[in-house]
């Protein structure tokens, strides 16, 4: 199990666990993505986080919030959920 930290904001990708995970993830070295929920992932605003997230899909890489229960690609509903403003 491998863990990826940042101390800057999530409103950007720039930051060194962010990139060490993606770069982990593109190598397959893991296979699922658990984060508490979108806002620590990014803050880039829905269409970044919603690319990064097909990107990890992408790779093979399932991922889950832990907050929010309808993001979750090992649940029954697969990575079928909602964004509405």
């Amino acid at each position: 199990m491998a863990e990826f930290h940042d101390a800057k904001s999530g409103k950007s990708l720039d930051r060194p666990g962010f990139k060490r995970m993606m770069e982990a993830a593109s190598r397959r070295e893991f296979d699922v993505l658990v984060f508490w929920d979108l806002s620590r992932l990014s803050r880039g605003g829905v269409s970044e986080t919603l690319r990064v997230l097909e990107q990890v899909k992408a790779w093979g890489i399932a991922y889950r919030s832990l907050q929010e229960s309808y993001i979750d690609t090992l649940g029954p509903f697969g990575d079928v959920f909602i964004v509405s403003r």
